[in-house]
C-alpha cells in the first residue's frame, strides 16, 4: 500500500476513483456521528489490482491513522464535519465542479444528510480560502524577517514598496 504523499496518481480515472470511495467511506464515518480529524491523503493508502474487483474497483483501500477519531453528538458533527473536508481537499487543486462532484457523492452515501453539497461545497470554500490567506500572510512574514537579517528596516520597506 501506498499514500497520495509519497505517489501522485496520474491516472485521473484512479485518482477520482480514489476520492469517490473515500467519500463514501467519510459519509460511513459521519452517519456513526464519528468525527476523522485526521482525513488526509497521507493517511488514506490505496494499493492499484491487478483486475478489478467484482464491484469494478481497481484500488484497494486502508485507512490508518484513525486516533484522532471523535465520536460527537450529531449537532456537534454538523458544525465540525467541514474539517474533515478541509483536512482532505486541502491537497488537491479542483475546481468548484469537481468539488461539487465529490461532495454529492458524499452526501448521497450518507443515511443522515447533514448539509447539502452546496452548503458543504460554500463552507468548504470559505474554509480553504482562509487557510490560502493565513498561509500567504505566513511566507510575507518570513520573507520579512529573512530581509531583516542583512538589511535595515527602511531598506526592507522601500523593497516591499516595489512588490
Amino acid at each position: 500500500f501506498t499514500s497520495l504523499k509519497d505517489f501522485a496518481v496520474k491516472d485521473k480515472a484512479l485518482l477520482d476513483e480514489f476520492i469517490m470511495r473515500n467519500m463514501a467511506l467519510l459519509a460511513k464515518l459521519h452517519d456513526h456521528n464519528i468525527l476523522h480529524r485526521g482525513f488526509t491523503p497521507a493517511n488514506l493508502l490505496y494499493q492499484i489490482r491487478q483486475t478489478p474487483d467484482t464491484d469494478g474497483n481497481n484500488l484497494d483501500l486502508m485507512w490508518i491513522d484513525v486516533a484522532s477519531c471523535r465520536k460527537s453528538p450529531r449537532f456537534v458533527l454538523k458544525n465540525s464535519l467541514l474539517v474533515d473536508f478541509e483536512q482532505f481537499f486541502r491537497f488537491f487543486d479542483f475546481t468548484d465542479d469537481e468539488l461539487l462532484k465529490y461532495l454529492q457523492h458524499y452526501c448521497k452515501n450518507a443515511k443522515h444528510q447533514m448539509k447539502t453539497p452546496d452548503e458543504l461545497l460554500a463552507g468548504l470554500k470559505i474554509k480553504l480560502a482562509k487557510r490560502d490567506f493565513v498561509k500567504r500572510e505566513c511566507t510575507f512574514a518570513i520573507r520579512i524577517l529573512n530581509l531583516l537579517k542583512t538589511k535595515s528596516v527602511n531598506e526592507v520597506i522601500e523593497i516591499l514598496k516595489y512588490e
